[in-house]
Order: C-alpha cells, then structure tokens, then sequence
C-alpha cells in the first residue's frame, strides 16, 4: 500500500514539472511580444518629437552630441593608465626621464667653404654656356680644340673629371679631353713589365699646351664660367659641396703623387670573356700595392714618367697659386 502511494506521489510530480515546463516558453515569450511592443511605441514617439524640432535645433544637437564623444574619448586616453592595484610611493624607485637628443640643425649641414670664388658682376648674372666654345677657342686655338678638347656639355665633364681624378676610377668617356693617341707602352725587364720610358711621348701635345698657355687668363676663363662648374658638380651628386674647394683638394693630391727613381713594375689583368676590349692596355694594375692604392689622377702622373711627372707639377703649382690667390684677392 505504502509503495503505491509513493508512486503515485512521484508520478504526480512528475505531471506538475512537465506542466511548469510547457508554460515556461509561453511565459517567456509573452514578455518577449511585450519589450518589443514597448520599444517600438519608445521609436515611434521619438520620431515624432523630433519630427517636430526644427532643423537647425537639430545640427546643433548633433554638434554638440559629437563635441562630448569627443571630450569623453580624450579624456579616456589622455589620462594616466590606472591598475586594480596601485602600489605604495615608498616601493617605486625613482626612475630617470630617458634622454632626449637634441634636435641637430639640419640633416647633413653644408661644409664651410675653404676657398671661396668672389664673382664680378658678369658672372654673377647669368652666364651663357654657350659661349664656353668661343673663350676656349681663344685661349688654346682652333686646332687645339678640334683635335684635344670634347666640348659637349663642358661644365659636367670637367666637375666629374676633377672629381674622379681624387678617386679610384676615372673613366675617359666623361673628359674633357680626348685620350691621348696610341697605346700604353711597358718594357719587359727581369721577367717583369715596367712602365717604358717612351710611353710619356704619348702626352706631349697636352704638355706642350699647358705650358705655352698663359695661366692666369685661364684661371679668369675658369673663375668667369664658375657658376656653370658649380651647378654641374651640384648636379653630379654634390648638392652642398663646393667645387673649388674640391679643385684645390684634387690638385693638392696631384702635387702629392710620388715621385720614383726607377721604373714602376706593372703587370695586365686576365681578360676573361670571349670579346677583348678595345683598349686592353688600361687593365695594367702596378705590383706596389701602394702604388695600386692610389687615387686615378695619380697613377695617370705616374704613367706619363718621372720627367713628365716633374713638368706637370711645376704647372699644377703654378695653377693651385692663382686660383687660390684670385679667390682671395677678388
């Protein structure tokens, strides 16, 4: 008897449960229907009252709305970071504000001037390249320029040659001047090449120019065009640098070449390829590393000979004296 009763307890229970469950989702989605009617009559009288505020009142509430979003949102980033936990004043060691590097006058400043070019009032205007022809012409000659001199675009050529000369390769195809006639000339003594006593023939009409020109009308030649020579060395990768400055460093480093008391050994590098070059014989490289070390406009000195070498000196000399002095004096 007790045992059915208890049954029929459980099952009774179990009918009340099921019950309660079914109306649960009936309950819930009662008051689902009923939020959603409530917000939509919440839209609909929002509409309506501000169907009827005029619509410059509107702009201004909108200016203003986004005036405090975006005071908020400083306010939110700008202020000091805040932990849950804020440790005591006593347990933080005092920490150094991390240097700052003053900020430099510029990126690369421009190197102050070592030898300035004072212009007259012709050069300080605009100078005319096209000109360049006539006062070479007058000053070396006609036949001097048709057959040493390459005139195309002459202010490039002679910033990039001077300022190759001070480095390690001077290509010809940039000169000023024609390469000189004829081949590079060695003897073949001891088992070595040296450098033949001949081979400064090769260089006896430029030397024989240089020498009978005179100096100092070709140094005002060169300060009158100097406008020109400045743009092209600016315009060859200098943009701050000077070219006289320049000038007289490479001139410097000519005066500087070392002079030898006996025949420089050479020997030529392998021509690897199927195509030899036209000019084979400006592969020779010196067998003094020292010697190989030296810059381009160099090692051109030391190609000409020791008497040559002498010569040209003497009237790079002279050269160095008046541009220096024209600079100083203008």
């Amino acid at each position: 008897m007790c045992t059915c009763m208890h049954l029929h307890a459980v099952v009774s229970s179990w009918i009340a449960a099921s019950r309660l469950c079914e109306a649960i989702p009936q309950g819930v989605s009662d008051v689902v229907r009923r939020k959603r009617r409530h917000s939509a009559c919440r839209r609909r009288r929002t509409r309506m009252v501000i169907a009827y505020i005029p619509r410059g009142i509107k702009r201004s509430i909108v200016v203003v709305a986004l005036l405090l979003i975006a005071a908020a949102a400083w306010l939110h980033f700008s202020g000091p970071a805040r932990s849950a936990k804020q440790p005591s004043d006593s347990s933080i060691a005092p920490r150094e504000a991390p240097p700052v590097a003053a900020p430099s006058a510029a990126a690369s400043p421009a190197p102050s001037i070592q030898h300035p070019v004072k212009l007259d009032e012709v050069s300080a205007g605009r100078v005319d390249e096209s000109s360049i022809a006539g006062e070479l012409t007058a000053l070396f000659g006609r036949n001097a320029i048709l057959t040493l001199f390459q005139l195309g675009d002459f202010p490039r050529r002679v910033a990039a040659t001077v300022d190759n000369l001070g480095r390690h390769y001077a290509p010809a195809a940039v000169w000023p001047l024609n390469p000189a006639p004829g081949r590079f000339t060695v003897d073949h003594r001891n088992n070595v090449d040296v450098i033949s006593a001949s081979n400064g023939r090769r260089y006896g009409p430029y030397l024989r120019l240089l020498e009978t020109v005179d100096a100092s009308r070709a140094v005002s030649v060169y300060l009158h065009f100097y406008p020109l020579f400045q743009a092209a060395y600016e315009g060859i990768g200098y943009p701050k640098g000077y070219f006289n400055d320049r000038l007289v460093e490479v001139l410097d480093e000519l005066l500087a070449t070392p002079e030898l008391t006996a025949p420089a050994v050479v020997w030529l590098a392998d021509i690897k390829g199927p195509e030899l070059p036209s000019r084979p014989w400006v592969l020779y490289r010196f067998d003094d590393p020292g010697l190989e070390g030296l810059s381009a406009g160099q090692k051109i000195l030391l190609r000409f000979g020791p008497s040559e070498e002498k010569r040209i000196k003497a009237i790079l000399t002279e050269y160095r004296r008046l541009i220096v002095a024209a600079g100083q004096a203008r």
